[in-house]
């Protein structure tokens, strides 16, 4: 019985990964056709899931997305406000990887602000 309730739950994960996956997709399909606020709903909702199911490339990737969104939208602030968030998430869990995606998006976000000191600080971290 434990292992009929492990399976159906593995299958569910499939299922909202599979479904996070096209979400992405999508983002960046909107990103690439200049349509950014259909990529910031679908990469807010990829990211979600994916956050749901404990999918760790899939976080960073879609955190990514929704950063790039909001840039894309004009909207620096909130992409500002979500890296630093995402990094402060990823210092108290102790998280390496997630570390340096934040730090990456955010370097990106101060550089699209033409911030190059805050740009090169945020880079510099990542050594």
């Amino acid at each position: 019985q434990i292992r009929t309730v492990l399976r159906c739950t593995a299958a569910m994960d499939v299922v909202k990964i599979e479904r996070a996956s096209g979400l992405l997709a999508k983002a960046r399909e909107s990103l690439a056709d200049e349509a950014p606020r259909e990529a910031v709903l679908d990469a807010a909702e990829a990211l979600s899931i994916f956050q749901e199911v404990g999918h760790e490339e899939g976080k960073e990737e879609s955190l990514a997305a929704l950063v790039y969104a909001h840039i894309a939208k004009g909207d620096l602030e909130a992409a500002l406000q979500i890296a630093k968030d995402a990094l402060a998430g990823y210092k108290s869990t102790g998280d390496r990887s997630g570390q340096v995606s934040a730090l990456r998006v955010l370097a990106g976000v101060h550089a699209g602000q033409g911030s190059a000191q805050q740009a090169w600080q945020a880079a510099s971290e990542l050594a």
